[in-house]
């Protein structure tokens, strides 16, 4: 008898899909017209003929004819090779079809409804008025095929692969996706709303005017797309990866970004506001003319990001990393929130980074007029400088506490008051325990401190102690009151000395917080 004899080279299946494919030729006998049955250009054939042809010489079908033929669940395909098959008009809904390989296949009006087409490849050249409704399509693959008026409203989609393909004639119906591959599709403006699309990879594919409204696209992948006018309000993007993308025109009202990756993204003249973008990633991104007014940026990465003339009224910054970001003419008001940095959190903080930021923050409170709050990042600024010598010699920095003590580092005139009166009353103490003289117009005579009069609960040595330190401490003269022992003198030489230098810093501090 006759032989089949059909032969399909391995150069000519562009993605054989099969690991080491070296080419198909067919020894099956010849059926009809030179060719097996599986082979042969015509319809209807037999069921019975292509099971026993089927169970005879195997899963080998490439390059296989297939018209009208009604296989349903008669044949288990599962492991075939459907390389380069011509399949019209066929229905094989519930077919075992698992780890099939479609490559190069065209695929016309046929129903694969409820079939089992799971680990499958899929690299069709042609896939038109197909019905793929409910079917198994776990890890199945339809990499760069070309599909028009395709239902893929399968029961199981994960880890499907839909790169490079025309999506925008196939039904994509309200189902979830999960970790399917879409890069490098073209879903232009398809109503994808109802859907979700949890771990799925977008990377490259043609997004314009799609509508991803209230989707679920955690941990979605959006790099290199293009994302003119998508809409993605109400959406969930949480963990999701955008990358340099060109975000200027996307609508993102009501969504959660939280987590999102927007490193060099172009976010500029967006309205960010009130969303909730903890701990994305912002690094280089454009923010400028920005509306992100009641959003919670909180732990965000800012770093070398663009933020001019944005709103950041209502703004929760604290905990965000943003080191060298740049930040000018930026709206702010007394409920912005932009303390701690995220840098004094870590568990190495980093404290140059940590000032030079809270030395930013100065600038922008100051620029919109909030000279108490730029005050207070004036001191969160120095309380890390203190730490950074403290970490460094512990000596020196604990020296520099002082600082903040006495005056809290030039801003506070209570502290300076408060100060004042500790040291005097000091020195009220020492002077309780030494003696005086006590000065008249003619002469002067001892006055022996320790002598009370009978004031009841009042003694005259801790009066004359406390007006003496009072009147050293604000005068250079020691009143008509005088020390009487060198050591005495010497004591209320210093008291002076640190009364004048406290109300020069009085006078210091008073003049600054006038005038700024």
């Amino acid at each position: 008898m006759s032989k089949c004899n059909y032969r399909l080279p391995a150069t000519e299946v562009a993605n054989p899909v099969r690991p080491n494919y070296t080419g198909y030729q067919c020894n099956r006998d010849a059926w009809e017209s030179g060719k097996c049955i599986w082979h042969a250009n015509s319809p209807n054939k037999p069921i019975s003929e292509l099971q026993k042809e089927f169970d005879r010489s195997g899963r080998k079908l490439v390059g296989a004819k297939l018209y009208s033929i009604h296989f349903e669940d008669s044949i288990d395909f599962s492991e075939a090779d459907l390389l380069e098959a011509d399949i019209r008009s066929c229905d094989f809904r519930h077919a075992e079809m698992e780890n099939v390989a479609f490559a190069g296949s065209k695929i016309q009006d046929s129903n694969f409804s409820g079939a089992e087409l799971s680990y499958g490849n899929a690299v069709f050249s042609e896939i038109k008025n197909v019905n793929f409704d409910q079917a198994n399509l776990y890890r199945f693959s339809f990499a760069e095929s070309e599909m028009s008026n395709v239902n893929i409203h399968g029961r199981n989609m994960e880890k499907s692969t839909f790169s490079a393909i025309d999506l925008s004639r196939v039904n994509i119906p309200d189902i979830d996706f999960h970790n399917v591959n879409f890069s490098g599709s073209n879903l232009y403006d398809r109503d994808l709303r109802g859907s979700s699309f949890i771990e799925c990879d977008f990377s490259g594919a043609d997004l314009t005017d799609v509508d991803f409204g209230g989707v679920g696209l955690n941990d979605g992948v959006f790099t290199g797309a293009t994302m003119a006018g998508t809409h993605f309000g109400g959406a969930d993007l949480t963990d999701a990866t955008f990358g340099e993308d060109d975000l200027t025109t996307c609508g993102f009202g009501g969504a959660t970004l939280e987590g999102v990756d927007f490193e060099s993204a172009d976010l500029s003249g967006q309205d960010l506001s009130g969303l909730n973008m903890r701990e994305s990633n912002l690094n280089g991104a454009d923010l400028s003319n920005a509306n992100m007014e009641g959003g919670n940026l909180q732990e965000c990465e800012l770093e070398n990001t663009v933020i001019e003339d944005a709103n950041l009224r209502i703004t929760d910054l604290s905990g965000a990393y943003t080191y060298q970001c740049y930040m000018n003419k930026v709206w702010v008001n007394s409920e912005s929130t932009f303390y701690p940095s995220g840098y004094d959190e870590k568990d190495n903080p980093e404290y140059d980074k940590s000032a030079r930021v809270y030395r930013n923050y100065q600038n922008i409170f100051r620029e919109n007029s909030l000279p108490e709050i730029s005050r207070r990042f004036r001191i969160y600024e120095k309380d890390i400088r203190v730490k950074s010598k403290i970490s460094e010699s512990p000596i020196v920095g604990r020296v520099s506490l002082l600082s903040r003590w006495v005056w809290l580092y030039a801003e506070s005139w209570k502290r300076i008051l408060a100060t004042s009166a500790v040291i005097i009353a000091l020195y009220s103490v020492l002077y309780n325990y030494m003696s005086v003289s006590e000065a008249s117009p003619i002469s002067s005579r001892q006055v022996v401190l320790g002598h009370t009069i009978n004031f009841p609960g009042i003694s005259y040595d801790i009066i004359n102690a406390i007006y003496f330190s009072v009147s050293t401490f604000t005068t250079l003269g020691y009143g008509d009151i005088q020390p009487n022992s060198i050591f005495t003198r010497i004591l209320a030489g210093s008291e002076a000395l640190v009364g004048s230098l406290l109300i020069a810093a009085l006078l210091f501090v008073i003049g600054r917080r006038t005038t700024w």
